[in-house]
């Protein structure tokens, strides 16, 4: 924090005015010595702060602008460019910066549990209680890894890289997906996956958030052997990673796969995925008297099995019928005429149509008038046609 000394109200000894810090700091404080007492006629007193101030300090006070008693000081925070103070600029002031390796920065994956996620970083950090690590702050236990048969020293590339359901489940998803691990170390195993991206951006995301789900559920299964006495096989640590992980790829990709293991989700990882997404559809109220009629037609295939229906509703939003109806297998444009003209046909039942929503006017419109006369029973029904379409 700086002082502006203008009105010089701050304190001359505490307040960091120079820029340099407070001159407490650097001098003995004579409390009843304020900036009146260091200025003469307007100017910096140099007899006084040859008497109060250090001789290394008297430089940067004569550089400094004597306080024209204009305006009242301000407090400025120097280190952002407007001068005011923010909590991010006081966190980089204050944090101790570190050059973390590049595998931490993949750790940090927007679709992965929290719980996950600092599960990797202490991992990373080797801040996991392992039997090895703990022996290390002076805690003394029998180190012995309970998910091998050799019952090996407890530590951490043995329970994540060199043990049996380590090197079972690595090898599993390595196989499939055709990575190769080299070495003893987790570092170069996770450089086998992280670093290599692949073009296609499903298969890339698969491979940044499949290294964490494996090391979480190899951490868990070596917590139900330690304190439950459980071994768990590799097979159903794989099934549940593939749950995992489908799990957050559906997420990603906003759509339901129909695949039951992790091969098959790998080649469906080769196909362009069909994202869906989502709109908000409401009714909107019309004037009095008015009725809305919305129809719809759906083929499974272009032709394909097809059915319409549609909906009647009055002004108030209330509905007073709706119908829908099986089609036979049809194109996709004569299921969407066939729809409208049911419609009609149960409008000209009840002479209430007054306006049409729902599809696309103009195309069910020349279905209907080249191919679908035949349909509207009695042929007056026609006549709601031209009075309620919208040619917008």
């Amino acid at each position: 924090m700086l002082w502006v000394v203008n009105a010089r109200s701050c304190n001359f000894w505490f307040d960091n005015w120079l820029g340099s810090g407070a001159l407490c700091l650097k001098a003995m404080v004579n409390p009843i010595l304020s900036f009146k007492d260091f200025l003469t006629n307007g100017d910096w007193n140099g007899a006084m702060l040859r008497q109060y101030i250090p001789q290394e300090c008297i430089p940067l006070i004569l550089q400094h602008p004597v306080p024209n008693g204009d305006c009242r000081d301000e407090v400025v925070w120097s280190q952002t460019a407007l001068g005011k103070f923010t909590l991010a600029s006081a966190f980089q002031e204050v944090r101790q910066a570190w050059n973390y390796p590049v595998l931490h920065s993949q750790v940090w994956h927007p679709r992965i549990p929290l719980k996950v996620l600092f599960f990797m970083m202490r991992l990373l950090l080797e801040k996991l209680p392992l039997t090895d690590a703990l022996r290390r702050v002076g805690v003394q236990l029998a180190s012995k890894c309970l998910c091998c048969q050799e019952g090996a020293i407890e530590t951490l590339e043995h329970v994540f890289v060199e043990g049996q359901v380590a090197k079972g489940v690595w090898s599993y998803f390595g196989r499939i997906c055709g990575v190769t691990q080299l070495g003893s170390s987790l570092w170069p195993w996770l450089t086998a996956w992280w670093p290599f991206s692949p073009r296609h951006m499903v298969r890339r995301f698969l491979f940044s958030v499949l290294p964490s789900f494996i090391c979480w559920h190899i951490w868990k299964a070596r917590n139900v052997a330690y304190y439950e006495g459980r071994q768990m096989p590799v097979e159903r640590i794989c099934h549940a990673i593939f749950l995992d992980v489908i799990g957050v790829v559906e997420i990603q990709f906003n759509q339901r796969l129909g695949v039951h293991t992790f091969l098959q989700l790998y080649e469906w990882t080769t196909q362009q995925p069909s994202v869906y997404s989502f709109h908000l559809v409401w009714w909107k109220a019309k004037e009095a008297g008015l009725l809305t009629l919305n129809m719809n037609g759906c083929s499974k295939g272009n032709p394909g099995v097809s059915g319409g229906g549609g909906i009647l509703r009055d002004s108030s939003e209330l509905p007073l019928f709706a119908f829908s109806a099986y089609f036979g297998k049809l194109s996709s444009l004569r299921e969407e005429g066939l729809a409208l003209a049911m419609g009609l046909r149960f409008n000209a039942l009840v002479r209430t149509s007054r306006e049409m929503g729902g599809f696309d006017p103009k195309t069910a419109f020349a279905i209907v008038l080249i191919h679908g006369f035949w349909l509207l029973k009695p042929a007056k029904a026609t006549a709601f046609i031209f009075p309620t379409l919208n040619w917008k």
